[in-house]
């Protein structure tokens, strides 16, 4: 049984807000390991692109701990608005980058 009990905090980094996530990723068939689906399972230390969002990190710490990462917020600069990322397909953090349209 996969249990996720996720608690949200906030981090600077880069420049933006990056929202961070931790939640235990257990599987009695897999101790110590993170399961977060049947083909996706990580030893502690280890970390990959999280399949259920766009853009996220997934790191694996010890006793199934993860902790998800995402790109967070970015405020554009005055007399500008948010754009779409300037490397979409990128892993994170790169795929964070944002596009700024300026007047």
């Amino acid at each position: 049984c996969v249990t996720l009990l996720a608690s949200l905090a906030l981090l600077l980094l880069s420049g933006a807000e990056a929202a961070v996530s931790q939640g235990f990723f257990k599987n009695d068939a897999h101790p110590g390991k993170c399961y977060v689906k049947p083909n996706l399972i990580l030893s502690a230390g280890q970390s990959a692109p999280y399949p259920d969002m766009e853009c996220a990190s997934i790191n694996c710490g010890s006793n199934s701990l993860a902790s998800i990462h995402t790109c967070g917020v970015y405020g554009p600069p005055p007399g500008c608005k948010l754009g779409p990322p300037k490397h979409p397909k990128a892993n994170y953090p790169d795929c964070c980058e944002p596009t700024f349209i300026c007047k």
